[in-house]
């Protein structure tokens, strides 16, 4: 995939899935997450920890631009693909708008050890 300038997220579990089977697949010149081969094995990493598919629709609306609504009030925090906290308070709401275009990862609960990714447009 290349030359696709709005192609951002490319770490979607059935690519990371063709990737860790030693599929081949050239990624270039598309949007930050998809822009090379490794922007998508890094974004896979973040993925390759199973979750039940209850959690993985913990909360809405995903993609998002401005609000991500949780299912429940709790503790949230938001990081970037680099474990870099960028967000974090408590409540059943999270104001993205904020934050740039593209993938990130938001942990919730007591303790902060239930995870999902999420996708800021």
């Amino acid at each position: 995939m290349e030359g696709n300038t709005a192609l951002a997220i490319c770490s979607m579990p059935w690519v990371c899935s063709y990737l860790g089977r030693g599929g081949l697949a050239y990624f270039a010149q598309n949007a930050p997450g998809c822009a090379t081969n490794a922007a998508v094995q890094q974004g896979c990493q973040v993925l390759s920890t199973p979750e039940p598919a209850a959690q993985l629709a913990a909360a809405y609306p995903n993609p998002v631009s401005e609000v991500l609504y949780l299912r429940v009030a709790a503790r949230f925090q938001v990081c970037d693909l680099l474990g870099r906290v960028l967000l974090q308070g408590e409540g059943a709401s999270i104001p993205v708008a904020t934050l740039p275009q593209g993938l990130y990862l938001v942990q919730t609960g007591p303790e902060l050890k239930s995870s999902f990714r999420i996708s800021k447009r």
